[in-house]
């Protein structure tokens, strides 16, 4: 499990990545506006370790260098 910190800290920086990305995602916006599982499941724009348990704190968001989630902020 993460620490605490580390939870903030990540959740802080998906917090100034949204704000960094919004105007390139209203240019170029999502097929749709929602996604959801077979379930009805509402999917978030982006997951990172937070938000499943996962050891791996060092996955860079998408659209950041060095690009190992993609080039674009909404892949």
């Amino acid at each position: 499990m993460f620490k605490e910190e580390m939870i903030k800290n990540l959740k802080e920086r998906k917090i100034i990545w949204k704000k960094k990305h919004e105007e390139k995602m209203l240019r170029n916006p999502e097929r749709k506006a929602e996604f959801s599982t077979d379930s009805e499941i509402v999917l978030d724009t982006v997951y990172t370790a937070d938000n499943v348990n996962c050891n791996n704190s060092n996955l860079e968001l998408p659209g950041e260098y060095p690009y190992t989630r993609g080039v674009q902020p909404n892949m």
